[in-house]
Formats: structure tokens, C-alpha cells, sequence
């Protein structure tokens, strides 16, 4: 009886297309692989991305030049400021480079697009002539010295300096320096153009006088001496001799 309704149960459960065939009481598969042998499985061909291709060996390529010229244009660039810097005796430039870059994309007839190939162009703006002064004060009794201010007593001789530097770029030309002369002092003669009291490399090409406010310039510094002017054709930017100093003295009245 169980046998048999066994069999009943079996016989409702028929092989389905593509699913493994259904095996009686006590049967067995005479072959393992009947049902496997029966699907049909497509097997796909594995991707294999290549990437060293020809498109990618190209902009590998195209890039790799690039970059090569990229950086021969930046070193050309780096290497000019580094010369002018050590012209310049190790003072930072203050030019400014400006560059200007234009780049092209395209695609080929089958719409593969590539990678952008760029070019560079520079301009090194120079800073104009620009000066900065200092001036400095001496007591020659008492050897003080100061850029601000120092002691003093009637008949007392002070010493000034004034040092200007081209802080500039470029050269600069008709330099001026002008310097009044303070109230309660009196100009020491020839102090102001003696040999000591100016800058040994390129001292200026005029010293001249003033001896009332308001009044021309001459070359006599004997009489009284209202304000003193030197005056330079030209001075280096400051790659150059960029740099130049001048002295006078007075005596402190009463």
C-alpha cells in the first residue's frame, strides 16, 4: 500500500523542460550528468580591457610630451629668475610672471574623443624704478649714532648720511636727493662733496647749493647753505649697483 502510493505521488510530478529528471523509489541516475548535459549555457567571452591601446598609447604619448615641454618652459622661466637673482646679490625680484594658456580638444570620425593638448606663453612684467631711503644721524663727540635721533650740545657736530636704494626692477634715471637744512645748525664747508662723503663706486655727477629758500643752485658752499642737492643720471635696478650714499655735517649752534 505504501509502496503503491508512492508511485501515485511520483507520477504527478513530472519532468519539467530544464529541470533535473525526477527519480523513482530506489532508482538511480545511470548517468550524473544527463540533466547538466541537457542546459545550454552560454558562456561569455571574458572582458579584457586592453590599456595599452592604441587610443591610450597615444594620449600617453601626447600627455607625456606635454608635460616634458610644460616643464622645460617652467624651468626656462626659473632658471632666468634665479640668474637675475643672483645678479641682483640674493634680493627677491619683485617682477611678476603672467602666463597665458590656450588648449584645443577634438574628436575622431567615430566621435572618440581625446585627450586636450595645451601650449603656454609668458610675460615677465618688471617693477619700475622704485627707491627706499634712509637716513642716519651721527654725533662725531660722542661716536652715537642712530636712524632716529641722538644727543647733542651747542657746538657739537653731527653727521648725517642718507643711503636710497632702487628697489626697482629697471633704471632708473635723473635721481635727485634733496635735503634742507635744520634751524639752530650751520653747514660744515665741503663736507657734503669731499671724497669720504661719497658713494666710492658712482658718486653723483652734480653736488650743488641752495643759499636762500627758495633760490637757485650753485656749485659754492662757502656762504650759507640753505639746502644741498646731488643728482645721478641713471642707477641700476636692483640687479645692478643699485644702491648709493651721501653725507654731510653740520655744527649744532647756540
Amino acid at each position: 500500500m505504501k509502496h503503491r502510493l508512492t508511485q501515485t505521488l511520483l507520477g504527478f510530478l513530472k519532468p519539467v523542460k530544464g529541470s533535473p529528471p525526477v527519480l523513482s523509489a530506489g532508482e538511480t541516475s545511470t548517468n550524473q550528468h544527463d540533466w547538466a548535459g541537457r542546459l545550454k549555457v552560454k558562456r561569455l567571452k571574458p572582458f579584457r580591457m586592453d590599456p595599452f591601446g592604441t587610443t591610450f598609447r597615444r594620449s600617453l604619448r601626447l600627455g607625456f610630451l606635454k608635460t616634458c615641454r610644460d616643464n622645460l618652459q617652467l624651468s626656462t622661466v626659473i632658471l632666468l629668475t634665479c640668474i637675475q637673482l643672483l645678479a641682483g646679490m640674493g634680493v627677491a625680484r619683485a617682477a611678476t610672471i603672467v602666463n597665458n594658456s590656450a588648449g584645443v580638444i577634438w574628436k575622431d570620425s567615430w566621435n572618440q574623443s581625446y585627450g586636450i593638448a595645451k601650449d603656454t606663453a609668458a610675460i615677465f612684467v618688471l617693477k619700475p624704478p622704485t627707491f627706499e631711503v634712509q637716513k642716519d644721524v651721527r654725533n662725531l663727540r660722542t661716536d652715537e649714532t642712530s636712524s632716529g635721533i641722538v644727543l647733542a650740545i651747542s657746538d657739537d657736530i653731527v653727521e648725517f648720511s642718507i643711503t636710497i636704494t632702487n628697489t626697482g626692477d629697471t633704471v632708473a634715471r635723473n635721481i635727485v636727493i634733496n635735503d634742507s637744512m635744520p634751524s639752530r645748525t650751520i653747514y660744515e664747508t665741503g663736507s657734503a662733496s669731499e671724497t669720504t662723503s661719497l658713494d666710492p663706486i658712482d658718486p653723483p655727477e652734480t653736488v650743488t647749493f641752495q643759499h636762500a629758500a627758495g633760490g637757485t643752485f650753485d656749485t659754492n658752499d662757502g656762504d650759507t647753505i640753505t639746502a644741498i642737492r646731488w643728482e645721478w643720471n641713471a642707477i641700476d635696478g636692483i640687479y645692478g649697483n643699485n644702491k648709493r650714499t651721501v653725507k654731510f655735517r653740520l655744527r649744532v649752534l647756540k
